[in-house]
């Protein structure tokens, strides 16, 4: 599987938030991820602790096994307190399939 990197994107504390992905191999091929296991992970920097993780059933969902599209379901209690800059990136079977930087605003209403 090909990581796709730079996947960077902003939005503001305590938004909900879907972040889609399809894996894809070196070749630009889709991988089936039909009972892959999946793990998506935010952190300073990718250290741990990990301020929030995510895996299928919890947060994670196959939404199309075949043409390997996953989603990440972010709730407000996610980032609610997060402001800055964080990393994140997604796992399939052990390898890196995606990451990038997620920059968290303030909100001034939430």
């Amino acid at each position: 599987m090909a990581a796709a990197l730079n996947q960077d994107f902003t939005m503001f504390q305590g938004d909900v938030a879907t972040i889609e992905f399809t894996v894809k191999d070196e070749a630009g091929v889709v991988i089936n991820i039909t009972g892959a296991d999946i793990t998506w992970a935010l952190s300073r920097k990718l250290k741990v602790p990990f301020l929030v993780t995510k895996s299928v059933g919890s947060g994670v969902t196959i939404v199309n096994g075949p043409a390997g599209r996953a989603d990440v379901a972010l709730v407000l209690a996610d980032t609610n307190a997060l402001e800055g800059d964080f990393e994140h990136e997604l796992v399939v079977n052990g390898q890196t399939v995606s990451s990038g930087v997620i920059t968290i605003k303030a909100s001034t209403i939430k």
